[in-house]
C-alpha cells in the first residue's frame, strides 16, 4: 500500500493501492506518473 508520505513510483502501484483496474490502452499507449505536477499523463498514440 502507498505510504500517505510518499508519491507511488509507477502507475501500477497507484492502481494496486487504490484497488482500481488497470485502464485498457490502445497498443504502445502507457500511464506516467508526472512527479512534478502530480499528474497521470498518457504518453503513445492518440
Amino acid at each position: 500500500m502507498v505510504s500517505k508520505n510518499r508519491f507511488p513510483a509507477d502507475v501500477n502501484e497507484l492502481l494496486t493501492a487504490n484497488r482500481l483496474p488497470k485502464p485498457v490502452l490502445p497498443p504502445g499507449g502507457q500511464l506516467v506518473i508526472n512527479k512534478k505536477t502530480k499528474t497521470v499523463d498518457y504518453v503513445g498514440p492518440k
